[in-house]
């Protein structure tokens, strides 16, 4: 539940004119409202995924990596250029795996955060997606990733196809934010008349009233209707 320190900041935002700003801050602030959810729903996924498959041996190579890499640099005891060097030469069977996955995005996340996210490391991220079998919930998260990957390296209308993908799979989980997310995209490539209809769907949600993801919705309208 929102604080109300976090609503007062929402709503300064939202007073705001420049629509370029807000999209870009209100981007971060959707993101992090969702941060808990999608770290329950990721550990749900990896219980159910290896209490159906028998991948012991992989598992443990799995585990040596994520207790040598991932967790030391989420614990800044190793320098982030290093741990991005080494991963991008990680042995390719483990690229994808499912039990590293939510690790894995925390550590693009705090890669991002530090300014050292590339090509290199969009690369990194499509071959995860990739390896992931599309019909694990696993590839549903990556993919949101990667649409903000691609957002930021500039690649509209990638981050728009990806997310547009999602939304046909008619996956219940962070709909609202990606109905939202594909009408600023929307805006950035200039089709205010797809950004208006994804905005549109959004607003019919019954889940999205009183929200402050329907206070964002009427802001990015009533700017377009300018």
């Amino acid at each position: 539940m929102a604080t109300n320190q976090e609503t007062q900041n929402l709503e300064e935002t939202l007073n705001k004119t420049d629509l370029g700003h807000v999209i870009n801050e209100n981007k971060k602030a959707i993101m992090a409202g969702f941060a808990i959810l999608l770290t329950a729903i990721i550990a749900y996924s990896v219980n159910k995924h290896f209490q159906t498959q028998n991948k012991m041996q992989t598992l443990d190579k799995a585990f040596e990596v994520e207790q040598n890499l991932f967790k030391p640099f989420i614990a800044e005891e190793v320098k982030a250029e290093e741990f991005k060097k080494s991963l991008l030469k990680m042995n390719g069977e483990l690229i994808g795996q499912a039990n590293l996955v939510p690790i894995f995005l925390e550590s693009i996340n705090k890669l991002d955060e530090k300014g050292l996210v590339d090509q290199s490391i969009v690369d990194v991220v499509e071959k995860w997606k990739k390896n992931i079998s599309k019909s694990n919930l696993l590839s549903y998260f990556v993919s949101v990733r990667l649409a903000a990957l691609y957002e930021d390296a500039g690649k509209i209308e990638e981050a728009i196809n990806t997310l547009e993908l999602l939304i046909s799979k008619n996956t219940e989980i962070l709909k609202n934010k990606i109905y939202l997310d594909l009408a600023r995209l929307y805006v950035k490539s200039g089709d205010k008349v797809k950004a208006k209809e994804r905005l549109d769907t959004l607003m019919k949600q019954k889940d999205v009233k009183g929200t402050d993801l329907e206070k964002m919705a009427m802001f990015l309208l009533s700017e377009m209707e300018k």
